[in-house]
């Protein structure tokens, strides 16, 4: 962590002090469109392509692949509008990172998960949705990881000169998109190898124990229950979102669990990713990401954690992302040779 922590210092302080020295680059944006075969329904996407990819020198070069998703009440556009992604890449490439394609797919309000219950389609045809039309909102079959394995990765690799193997393949997200990254990182091992979470909903439906501090003056975490635990974890504005992806008991939340799912990955002796988790401390789910911290560390799972200053917000999942580019820069393949 703390090389990947200093390389990013040295980075920004090179902007600072080389400004105008360096000519800048810059990527090209892309806005695709496919049919979800998975969903059932038309989804857009945009792509950034880097600043190399359409120079006649490189004409045959492939790149690497980072997929980063948005949170809930987001789109695919929010990287890009909200979180200047694009520029804090060409900043970065333009003093050294490795160049990537990235892929920002529109995964709704569905927590890039296949749902515990099935969706009523036409209940939300006639509920008007504030971004999109119900044609492309309201999906037949609500399977967000399933979409995004099965459509949105053969379109990319077929549309584009990437590197079409799990070594050169990344996935990040912030918020809902920080629990995809890694649920959809340890579901799919033999897609992605690098998974990154800013300020992610990890470990949903955990909660303390309170019965074992007095004994032992430590935080135990479980995974709650019932209907009831379930609620109080999640949170009454939360869980109404929640229950139709994730269910209505341990039965179906505990599955869903990105430590649950890793630790299951390791046991079965499977590929795992390189994982990186950051949570800003103004955080209603700061506890769970270090709960998720906790179930690493006890399963000797690799991580790299850290914790900053900031909120559930814009400025710090653009801040952050910065450190993350650089993970993934870091330990994706960069030629088709590995």
């Amino acid at each position: 962590m703390l090389r990947t922590l200093f390389r990013v210092g040295v980075l920004l302080l090179a902007v600072a002090a080389r400004a105008g020295s360096v000519e800048a680059v810059h990527g090209t944006v892309r806005r695709d469109a496919i049919n979800s075969h998975v969903l059932g329904v038309p989804k857009n996407m945009l792509v950034y392509l880097p600043p190399s990819y359409d120079h006649s020198p490189y004409a045959t070069k492939r790149y690497p692949v980072a997929v980063y998703l948005h949170g809930r009440w987001g789109d695919e556009t929010d990287w890009m509008n909200l979180g200047n992604l694009a520029r804090s890449v060409d900043s970065l490439v333009t003093l050294g990172l490795h160049e990537m394609i990235i892929v920002m797919p529109d995964g709704d309000e569905g927590w890039w998960t296949t749902w515990a219950l099935p969706s009523d389609t036409a209940a939300c045809r006639i509920t008007p949705h504030r971004k999109e039309p119900p044609a492309e909102f309201c999906v037949v079959h609500p399977r967000y990881d399933e979409y995004l394995a099965r459509d949105v990765l053969p379109y990319i690799d077929a549309t584009y000169r990437t590197i079409p193997s799990r070594e050169s393949r990344g996935i990040a997200g912030l918020s809902m998109g920080g629990y995809g990254a890694l649920a959809i990182a340890a579901t799919y091992p033999e897609l992605f190898s690098v998974a990154v979470s800013h300020g992610g909903a990890l470990t949903p439906g955990i909660m303390a124990d309170s019965s074992e501090f007095p004994r032992t003056g430590t935080v135990v975490w479980r995974q709650g229950r019932t209907t009831k635990e379930l609620r109080a974890s999640a949170g009454e504005n939360e869980w109404n979102a929640m229950y139709p992806m994730f269910g209505l008991d341990s039965s179906t939340w505990a599955p869903r669990d990105p430590a649950n799912m890793l630790r299951a990955l390791k046991a079965a002796h499977r590929p795992m990713p390189r994982l990186y988790v950051d949570v800003p401390l103004d955080e209603g789910r700061l506890l769970q990401n270090r709960a998720f911290r906790d179930a690493m560390r006890a399963s000797d799972i690799p991580l790299t954690y850290s914790e900053w200053p900031g909120r559930h917000d814009w400025k710090y999942w653009s801040a952050r992302s910065l450190p993350g580019l650089q993970f993934l820069s870091d330990h994706l393949a960069q030629d088709a040779s590995h």
